[in-house]
Parts: structure tokens; C-alpha cells; sequence
């Protein structure tokens, strides 16, 4: 019972780590699926041992094979489980003789009756075993690094897909927007599906870009293009980006992705059926058994506990295999895929267009396409709040569980807003658009922050002495990309400081609200109308606890019926309507002043509102800044020993900082700290070892001489949004696939865009050693 416990735990509660970034559920499910397996092989061998004595004893053990065939939600907890596979065989080979012994104990005794049932179970048990094996096997295929010749292989494998199918994904897409579909859930749902194994590849990091060659970046430019022209690429690119890790989640850590993947229909319905059909049989000829009353012959009589154990067991194996047909469309979208294009898939299915159509009714409402795919947030992190906090923290319980690792860290959460996809999504069409995709350089080379040279060629003359100052100082270009992050993290926050005045302004210029002055320490007033998103309210915090943003992943979807044929798409508002917020270029100019705000609610006018989108710029650099310093700082991401020294050392000066330079007694919050940092005369560095802080208060004096703030925070905004990507593109695959699991990160999601626009195909296009394709993959 208590395997069976851990099985129901792991099928019901495994689904919602893709959509969730709890750590408690994170800690309960790998506690559950560590324990899981280790229980079943020790009470498997018990029973088979000590069995001998109890019919049902050993009547129990082929169920022990069933739970380790593991649920269809979760097959490993991490990409390490996959590649344990062969431990898995091993076990395989190891208990099915176990099992097989059992039932011939069975045979052997005096009471036959659980014999044919026994038999059943095995065969079903069996079968699930080696299934999830399989899918682990598949899975861990994809994954980079297991041996030299099946990475060798996998890249060739992928070279070849990339070659011959990205023509095709590309003009696709260009379809899909050609023919105003891009809110159709079904279709891009289905150019995912075709285009899974790139998508795969690529955040695999196993898409080398010389495999494509420059006729075929053509189609690209010109994708790149149609994107540019549709009202509607900000929800398809997104939502594509949302399905696309969802498929991969699938494959890499359940039954579904594998099983859909790999399998035609009919092969999965005959599966679930033949599945389903011998623990039914197994528990009808049970209940026939024991209506039949008790052997003469056998010892004993039969134990009523003991056959109410046996029901549980037959009757919870009925219904986690019902249920799993069920949760195999709420879950994953492989499911719906499956459904709506089985007529496309498989003919016969077009003798039979009712059943499809209420297949597709069901998949419909099990799935709705409002709900989100992922966590839809990303994480805070202020090293000076994480340092304030430590110091806040000085006991000796505080000290030991920081120490094991369980602390609480300085971690908040925010939705990531409309105004952030869009800035993100734009500055990427920007780039990929002109011929500076590939001066980008976008490798595993050294950071060189070619964006903020860029946007300070873009400014006035009068100003760009002033911006080429803002990097010297900086040193953009000579310093380690993490030592990078932490200034500039540092540089937006004394930056922060000096719009109070005008954030207050601009709040009374749209509907004359009372903002207090508190705006920096942690409430930032949204708008009664509805604020765009958060990002772009007036007040922006130093304390980094944006407000979430209440519509992400929001039921705003549109009653309309979505069709196979593409008529009447669904309007799913995900985070609010984007294409109706007024647009926020890094040139801080609003060209669109439609009157809906994100959430639906009352409208209101701007009259170019260029405040408001400076606002904007400042509101997403905060968010970025502090997003970028949990990567970073965090997770690791992009660290090596050089970052993580960096940022250890960054600790300590902040550490040392708060000790010696904070006045005693008074309030110790983040926007206190900043103050006194940038409020310190130039004297007192040069006295006392800071160089971290005296180099950031040095890079924001300087910004601030930059006249515009427009300009000022466009060149902000820039350096911010290249580190996300430098950080998306080279963090590793790994990186990627585990956090897949705790609720996805904003950092994938934007490595979904780079492939989805092309970026690292037109950056760097090879001349081919051989004049065709077919002499290479032939």
C-alpha cells in the first residue's frame, strides 16, 4: 500500500512542476520518486522471499512490477535519470525473474485460484517496465555529452533534420501569419509539433548553423520579414516559443512525449487498450476467484484485510490507467496534437468524421489553450537586499540552514508583463532585420555589449560623448560577463533614485493619483484603469518586488469556437492583449495609443505619452537587472570559477559595506544602502577598498549627465536585453532542461525566440565544403 501511496503522489502532483516553480512540490516529488523505486525492489524481494506462507502475499508481487514501470506523468525526475537507463535493465532483468519465481510458487501450492490473475498482472507489469525504459532511453538519447560517438551521432542526426526541414518550418510560419492565424492555437500547435525535433536540437544545443547554407537563409530573411508586418507575431511567438518547451518537457521527462512522438495512433490506442484490458480481465477473474469461496486444500482460510488490499491494488491500477487517458490531454499538448490531426495522419479516420469531431470537442475542453504551459514569472534577486538580509539574519539557526542550503533566499517573483515580451520580442526583429544579426556576436565568446555600442550610435551627437564616456568607465568590453552584470546591477539602482520626481509626475499627468513617496521601497501603485503589465507603471522600486501581474495566463480567452480549418481562432488574451498596449521601442517613442488597457478594463488616452514608454524602459530594466542577477548569482548560469568568484567576492564588499558604512540604528533597506553608496564623495573610495561600489557610482554619475532620459535609459535597456540573451543562447542545455521542470524560465523561453526568428542561422552563414547536400547526408 505504501508503494501504491507514492504512485498515486508521483501521477496526480508530477504534472504541475512544468507550470509551477514551487520548491516544496520540487521536494516532495523527488523525495516520492527517489523512494518510489527503492521501495517496490525492497518489498518485491520480501514478498518473494517471506511470501511463501500467504497466498496473497505473492499474489501482490507482479504489482510491485506495475510501480516500477513508473506513472505516464513522470518518468525521470531530471535529465540524469535518463541517462541511468541501463540501471533501469538492469533492474528489469534482476525482478522479473523475481516475479517469475513467485508466480511458480503460486503454481506449486495447493490453492491455484489468484494463478491466471497473477499471470495477468505480470504481463501487464512487464510491459509497463520495459516501456519506461524505453521512453528513457529515447529521452536520454537527446541529451549531449553521454559518449563521444552518440554525441557525434545526435549532431550529424541533427545537422541533417536542420537542414532538410528548416526550409519548410520557416515557410510555415510565414503561412501562419500570411493568413492572420497567428491566435489559432491549433495551428501553431501543429508547426510545433512538425517542427519539434529543430526545436529539441537547438536547445539541446546540437544545431550547428553550418549545415545551412545561404540559399536557405533566405527563407528566414524572408520569415523575418512577414513577422515584422503582423499585428499579432508578439501572442504567436510567445505562445509558439510556451508549446514548443512544452512538447520537449514531455519528451524528456514523461510517457507522452516519447509514446506520441515515435508511435502512430493506432499503436497508442492499441496499447492503452491492451493495457487497460488485462488488469480489468486480472480483476474479474480475482472477484470470480473469490466468489468461488475458499480451497478446501489450502492452509488457512482467506484473511479479510488481506483481500481488501488485493481490490485497492486491481482497482487503483484501473483507474491510474483510466485516468492517465485523461491526464494525457490536460497535461501535454502531444495529446491534442494527436487528436485533431488524426484524419491527416491516418485515413480511416476520415470514415469516421464524428468520432473525430467530438475526439476533438473532449481534447478541447480537457485543454484549453488559455491555460499556460508554464510559470509565466521570473525570478528577483538584489544582492543588496540578499546581503541586507543576511545581515538581518545573524543566528545561529539562520546561519546552519543557509549553510546546508535550505534558507529562504531573497527570491521574489513577477509575471512577466506584455511590455516585456513585446520590448524583447521587438529588439530581437530589430536585430534579426538588418545586417547587424551577424556582426552580433552572439557565441560563447567574450561579452562585448554590442548592443549598447549600437544604441549609443543611435543618439544625438551632442549626447554621444557623454554615452561613450558611460563605457569606458564601464569597461563593457574588457570585463568578465558577470562582473559586468553585477555593476551595471548596481549602476540601476543608484539610476533608480533619480527618477522619483518624474515617475511622480507622470502619475499625475494620466489621472492626477497620489503616489507616495515609498515608491522605491517596495509599492509600486498600479494603475485603477489597469497598469501595462507593471512594467511600465510610474513607480519603480528599488526593492524589486514588482507586483505580479494579475492577468498572466489570465481567463480572458474568447468564446469563440476554434476550428481544424483555421476559421474563428480562439482570442486568448494571454497576459492581456499585447498588440492593443501601445508600443515601447528602445528609442523610447510610443507609436500606437490604442485606448485598451491589458486587462480589459476602462480606457485611457495618451497624448504621446513618451514618459510613459520611458517608463516602460525603466520598469523592464529593473525587472532584467534583477532577473539576470539571479542567473546568475542563483543559478550559476554563465558563472564558471571566474563568475562565481566574482560574485562571491561582490557579497563580501556589499557584506562589508552594510558592517562598517551603514548608520547605526537607522532603517536598513535597499534604497537606503543605494543612497549612501551614490551620496559618498569621490574622496572616500579612494580611501577605502570598494572597488565594485565606487566603479558603479562612478558609470551612474556619468549616465546621469546624459541629458535625455530617454537616451539614457534606452542604453540601460540595451545592455540589459543582450545579457538575456547572451545568457539564453549560451547558459547550456542543461541549464535549460532542468529548469524545464521547476516551472520553465523567461531565459528559455527567449532561446525559443532566437531559433523561432533565426537569429543564429543569419549570424553565420557557412560556405558548404561540398556543392550539395545529398554528397554529405547521403
Amino acid at each position: 500500500m505504501a508503494s501504491f501511496s507514492l504512485q498515486v503522489l508521483l501521477f496526480f502532483f508530477s504534472g504541475f512542476r512544468k507550470r509551477c516553480s514551487s520548491r516544496a512540490l520540487s521536494v516532495v516529488l523527488w523525495l516520492a520518486y527517489l523512494s518510489a523505486d527503492s521501495l517496490a525492489v525492497y518489498i518485491l524481494g520480501r514478498l518473494t522471499l517471506r511470501g511463501g506462507g500467504n497466498q496473497f502475499a505473492l499474489f501482490w508481487v507482479p504489482f510491485l512490477l506495475l510501480h516500477l514501470g513508473g506513472q505516464e506523468t513522470m518518468t525521470a525526475f531530471s535529465m540524469e535519470d535518463n541517462a541511468l537507463w541501463k540501471r533501469h535493465l538492469l533492474s528489469l532483468a534482476t525482478q522479473v525473474p523475481m516475479a517469475i519465481y513467485a508466480v511458480g510458487r503460486q503454481l506449486q501450492g495447493d490453492d491455484r485460484r489468484l494463478v491466471a490473475p497473477m499471470v495477468l498482472v505480470f504481463v501487464s507489469g512487464t510491459a509497463k517496465y520495459a516501456e519506461r525504459i524505453w521512453a528513457l532511453r529515447r529521452a536520454g538519447s537527446v541529451a549531449p555529452g553521454t559518449s563521444n560517438s552518440s554525441s557525434s551521432n545526435l549532431v550529424a542526426r541533427a545537422s541533417s533534420d536542420a537542414f532538410w526541414n528548416t526550409q519548410a518550418y520557416y515557410s510555415q510560419l510565414c503561412i501562419v501569419v500570411s493568413e492572420k492565424q497567428e491566435r489559432n492555437f491549433e495551428l501553431i500547435l501543429h508547426v510545433a509539433a512538425e517542427g519539434f525535433k529543430l526545436s529539441l536540437y537547438f536547445l539541446m544545443d546540437m544545431t550547428p548553423s553550418i549545415c545551412l547554407f545561404p540559399a536557405d537563409i533566405n527563407g528566414i530573411k524572408q520569415a523575418v520579414d512577414v513577422f515584422k508586418s503582423s499585428e499579432n507575431i508578439v501572442h504567436m511567438a510567445y505562445k509558439l516559443a510556451e508549446i514548443n518547451l512544452s512538447l520537449i518537457y514531455d519528451y524528456l521527462y514523461t510517457k507522452f512525449g516519447t509514446r506520441h512522438f515515435h508511435m502512430v495512433p493506432v499503436c497508442i490506442a492499441f496499447r492503452r487498450i491492451l493495457a487497460l484490458a488485462l488488469i480489468s480481465g486480472a480483476l474479474g477473474l480475482f472477484v470470480r476467484a473469490m466468489a468461488g469461496g475458499p480451497n478446501p486444500k489450502a492452509k488457512g482460510h482467506d484473511d479479510g484485510a488481506d483481500v481488501i488490499i488485493c481490490y485497492v491494488l486491481l482497482v487503483g491500477a484501473i483507474i491510474l490507467e483510466t485516468c492517465s487517458i485523461f491526464m494525457s490531454f490536460i497535461s501535454s499538448c502531444w495529446a491534442y496534437n494527436t487528436t485533431f490531426s488524426l484524419p491527416l495522419k491516418c485515413p480511416m479516420y476520415q470514415r469516421f468524421p464524428g468520432t473525430v469531431a467530438a475526439m476533438v470537442r473532449i481534447a478541447r475542453n480537457l485543454h484549453p489553450e488559455s491555460r499556460g504551459e508554464w510559470s509565466a514569472s521570473m525570478a528577483q534577486y538584489s544582492i543588496i537586499g540578499d546581503c541586507i538580509k543576511e545581515k538581518q539574519e545573524s543566528g545561529l539557526l539562520r546561519r546552519t540552514m543557509r549553510w546546508v542550503g535550505i534558507d529562504q533566499r531573497a527570491l521574489k517573483h513577477v509575471g512577466i508583463s506584455p511590455v516585456m515580451k513585446k520590448l524583447v520580442l521587438d529588439k530581437l526583429l530589430e536585430i534579426a532585420a538588418t545586417p547587424r544579426v551577424q556582426e552580433w556576436d552572439i557565441g560563447v565568446g567574450k561579452f562585448s555589449g554590442q548592443w549598447a555600442h549600437w544604441a549609443v550610435e543611435a543618439m544625438q551627437d551632442r549626447h554621444q560623448s557623454a554615452a561613450r564616456q558611460v563605457l569606458q568607465v564601464s569597461n563593457i568590453k574588457g570585463l568578465e560577463f558577470v562582473s559586468s552584470a553585477l555593476l551595471w546591477h548596481i549602476v540601476t539602482d543608484i539610476c533608480l533614485l533619480e527618477v522619483t520626481a518624474d515617475a511622480v509626475d507622470d502619475v499625475h499627468s494620466i489621472n492626477s493619483i497620489q503616489v507616495p513617496e515609498e515608491h522605491l521601497e517596495g509599492v509600486s501603485s498600479l494603475h485603477e484603469n489597469g497598469n501595462v503589465g507593471g512594467s511600465s507603471t510610474q513607480e519603480e522600486r528599488l526593492d524589486g518586488s514588482s507586483p505580479h501581474h494579475g492577468h498572466e495566463n489570465g481567463d480572458c480567452s474568447s468564446t469563440l469556437e476554434e476550428r481544424l480549418d483555421g476559421g474563428s481562432p480562439h482570442h486568448d488574451h494571454e497576459n492581456g492583449d499585447v498588440n492593443s498596449i501601445q508600443e515601447v521601442h528602445l528609442d523610447g517613442i510610443s507609436s500606437h495609443h490604442d485606448h485598451e488597457n491589458v486587462d480589459g478594463g476602462s480606457n485611457f488616452c495618451h497624448d504621446k505619452d513618451v514618459d510613459g514608454s520611458i517608463s516602460a524602459l525603466r520598469g523592464a530594466a529593473r525587472e532584467l537587472s534583477d532577473y539576470i542577477m539571479y542567473l546568475v548569482a542563483d543559478c550559476g548560469a554563465m558563472a564558471g570559477s571566474e563568475g562565481h568568484y566574482a560574485v562571491i567576492k561582490g557579497k563580501r564588499e556589499m557584506s562589508n559595506w552594510l558592517l562598517e558604512q551603514t548608520t547605526t540604528g537607522a532603517a536598513c533597506d535597499r534604497r537606503t544602502v543605494v543612497e549612501e553608496i551614490r551620496d559618498k564623495p569621490s574622496s572616500f573610495f579612494h580611501e577605502d577598498y570598494y572597488p565594485v561600489l565606487d566603479r558603479a557610482r562612478r558609470v551612474a554619475s556619468d549616465l546621469l549627465q546624459i541629458a535625455e532620459a530617454g537616451d539614457r535609459w534606452k542604453l540601460i535597456a540595451a545592455i540589459w536585453l543582450e545579457m538575456l540573451c547572451y545568457i539564453a543562447y549560451n547558459c547550456g542545455a542543461a541549464f535549460h532542461a532542468k529548469h524545464l521542470t521547476t516551472g520553465g524560465e523567461f531565459a528559455t523561453h527567449v532561446k525559443m525566440l532566437l531559433f523561432m526568428l533565426g537569429v543564429p542561422f543569419l549570424r553565420d552563414v557557412k560556405e558548404p565544403l561540398l556543392s550539395k547536400a545529398g554528397d554529405i547526408y547521403s
